[in-house]
């Protein structure tokens, strides 16, 4: 339904109808400052999530256990085609349906007093002197314009953020899981039906690259597979899921008698959070700021108590009628407190396995993809010198990475790489001097 009137005015905008925006739209309802949320679609909508999240969340946003579809009771790990372990312990974490999940706590927003318009697309936004921002939206009934004091972003991957907020940037491939997932249906009830899978098989998905998975859903199941977007050209992740439903040996116990019951779909979860969350008058959250497990790919409950947070920080500053990015940048440093070290210790660790995964055995090409993957020398340098890896010597980087290698350095970042392996250890690249890189790269230096 969309209940948006010609020309209205609100305190705060949301963009995006997902955990993070609904609990946003909630959490700002409760203190009668007027809100809108804006979401795309017709509710309820399909999402492509495996759903599951720690049952913590139950009782933080007093949540309805009827939401609850399955408690994980173990998790059980393939690490190839012979190996796996079981871990059992206490139920920490439940499956959800995204469908059901979401209208509920739009729902519980509509009841708090937010209005929620569906089917309602913002396709830009233009900022006055004043600071009054304008939402250029299309609804059902044609396009219309949203003022409001503030936005906040919660429109996924593809955010509006990256085009509106100062220092917000574009995900490059290694920043980004290519997810495809189906649902399959249990022919009766199942041992399985309470058991996590993970599948880590370094013959198919070598270690921080990807993995994938089996949740359980009552009589169904969610199966999928996830890959950083830098390696999806080896093996599209939709091949490796057919792989896994139909000849992956560990899954065929489970998966032999299951009958597919949706089609599969693909889509990206960005692995890295955005470097800026605030700026003058926008907030953003969830997907739209990279609020996830690199490790696993969780969102949900980074999603909802980022929205929570970005809800409270408004709302002080609209009280103190102050939305300047000053204002707001103790979201940030909030937000990075509770969370967004730990995630970003996450990506490290995460880099950390992308660069082992280029081991001696791949000497030759390594330097090549490390310059595709990274874009220019000054960031494979900061990589070594942080990771302490010291495989390749400086003049090995230049021979191996040849004409790729010199692109680059042509393109205005021979200074950045100057600097940045002037504060290299010395033992890492003892090979290199200037002058040996000046001949290298012959006139071009």
């Amino acid at each position: 339904m969309n209940i948006i009137g010609e020309n209205m005015d609100y305190d705060v905008v949301i963009v995006g109808g997902g955990p993070a925006g609904a609990t946003a739209a909630s959490t700002i309802a409760r203190k009668s400052i007027k809100v809108c949320l804006l979401e795309r679609a017709k509710l309820p909508r399909r999402k492509l999530c495996a759903g599951g999240v720690p049952n913590n969340i139950f009782e933080r946003y007093d949540l309805d256990n009827s939401l609850i579809l399955n408690s994980i009771q173990d998790v059980r790990v393939y690490n190839s085609t012979e190996h796996q372990w079981t871990t059992h312990s206490d139920p920490e974490g439940v499956t959800v349906d995204r469908r059901t999940f979401d209208s509920y706590l739009l729902d519980r927003a509509k009841r708090n007093g937010a209005i929620v318009a569906e089917e309602t697309r913002c396709f830009e936004i233009q900022r006055a002197e004043r600071g009054t921002i304008t939402l250029l939206v299309s609804t059902p009934k044609g396009k219309t314009e949203i003022g409001s004091s503030a936005v906040i972003f919660a429109d996924g991957f593809n955010s509006l953020a990256r085009r509106y907020m100062r220092g917000a940037i574009t995900f490059n491939p290694t920043e980004i899981y290519i997810v495809s997932q189906c649902e399959i249906e249990l022919p009766s009830r199942s041992s399985n039906e309470e058991s996590l899978h993970f599948i880590l098989d370094n013959d198919l998905l070598p270690a921080g690259l990807g993995y994938g998975w089996i949740f359980p859903k009552k009589r169904n199941f969610l199966v999928g597979v996830g890959m950083l977007l830098s390696h999806a050209e080896r093996r599209r992740t939709v091949d490796l899921l057919d792989y896994f439903l139909t000849d992956y040996e560990p899954l065929r116990p489970i998966l032999s008698s299951c009958r597919i019951k949706s089609s599969v779909k693909t889509s990206f979860i960005p692995i890295k959070q955005q470097p800026v969350l605030s700026d003058d008058g926008f907030l953003a959250i969830g997907d739209a700021a990279g609020q996830v497990s690199p490790k696993w790919g969780e969102g949900i409950s980074y999603a909802m108590r980022a929205g929570e947070l970005a809800a409270e920080i408004l709302s002080d500053a609209l009280s103190q009628n102050d939305l300047s990015r000053n204002a707001l940048c103790s979201y940030d440093d909030k937000w990075n407190s509770l969370h967004g070290n730990s995630l970003l210790e996450e990506r490290q660790m995460l880099d950390q396995l992308l660069l082992r995964s280029y081991s001696a055995n791949h000497r030759v090409r390594a330097p090549r993809q490390f310059v595709q993957l990274f874009g220019n020398f000054a960031e494979i340098a900061y990589q070594f010198r942080s990771l302490r890896f010291p495989v390749y010597s400086a003049n090995e980087l230049i021979d191996q990475c040849g004409g790729a290698g010199r692109t680059f350095l042509f393109k205005g970042r021979v200074m950045q790489l100057k600097q940045s392996m002037g504060r290299l250890p010395e033992q890492l690249f003892p090979l290199i001097s200037w002058k040996d890189a000046a001949l290298k790269l012959g006139n071009y230096y």
